[in-house]
């Protein structure tokens, strides 16, 4: 199967997808291989961790959108709760719909207390977007 299979990137309203919950998938510069699993790695552990290990396992996040922002804007901010990390930066945010991966955004691990920023894509994002690859 090739991968990006059944993924879409349709607009998905404010008011439709507030309250839903989103996945994210990158690499957390606070991870060595797969450890510390349950809690914060220490600042031993990750000078211990060799370059080759230091976020090198993917991490996938299953997150509550807390705010998903204007759909106003070209490309705005969506926060969700807060379990990803520096490192995941670019990493993309979907929602599951009808059997499909709708990309929603771009993970911008940016920390606002307990949540994280998403770089969204509104309607206005997504033709923006188009209009660079004509």
């Amino acid at each position: 199967m090739a991968r990006g299979k059944n993924t879409l990137i349709k607009f998905k309203s404010s008011k439709s997808i507030k309250g839903a919950r989103v996945n994210i998938l990158g690499y957390p510069g606070d991870r060595c291989r797969d450890s510390p699993v349950g809690r914060i790695i220490t600042q031993k552990e990750l000078n211990n961790c060799t370059l080759s290990d230091w976020a090198s396992v993917p991490w996938l996040s299953f997150e509550k959108i807390v705010d998903p922002g204007s759909d106003s804007v070209i490309f705005g901010d969506m926060i969700v709760l807060h379990d990803f990390a520096p490192g995941m930066s670019g990493s993309p945010v979907w929602l599951r719909w009808m059997g499909f991966r709708n990309l929603l955004g771009i993970a911008n691990a940016e920390t606002r207390g307990p949540t994280n920023l998403i770089v969204r894509f509104t309607k206005n994002a997504l033709t923006e977007i188009l209009s660079w690859i004509d």
